[in-house]
């Protein structure tokens, strides 16, 4: 959804998971990165770096660990970020880890390549 900023500049404030195994990012003091997670609601992240896991590594622990919902919203002022994206190789075969499931909870998600299931997340964008 788009909103215009008191900038009179376009932003987009759109709540998301990220479809990488994790990434890294630095959160500056100016409270326009956004997480919510089931335990604490909506929280707010000043001068911090966060650790955010992806879709990519819930598949792979079979939702163990929960891909983080997040989003960046204008706060009226020029922002700059950095992150730092890694994902496994291209031909590793995303599959659950064996200690992530069980007879009463098998796997949920079936195995793929990595590299497939990134592209695919990629190109899903563009629709």
């Amino acid at each position: 959804m788009a909103v215009q900023c008191p900038l009179q500049r376009v932003c987009f404030v759109v709540q998301l998971t990220s479809g990488h195994l994790f990434w890294l990012y630095y959160c500056s003091s100016d409270n326009s990165f956004q997480v919510q997670n089931n335990l604490i609601g909506p929280c707010l992240a000043c001068r911090a770096l966060i650790v955010n896991i992806g879709d990519l590594l819930e598949r792979w622990t079979n939702c163990v660990f929960r891909s983080t919902l997040h989003r960046v919203v204008s706060v009226g002022k020029e922002r700059y970020s950095v992150a730092f994206f890694l994902d496994p190789n291209y031909d590793t075969v995303v599959r659950c880890i064996e200690s992530c499931c069980s007879e009463a909870d098998p796997p949920r998600f079936p195995p793929i390549r990595s590299g497939e299931y990134i592209t695919g997340r990629i190109n899903s964008t563009y629709k």
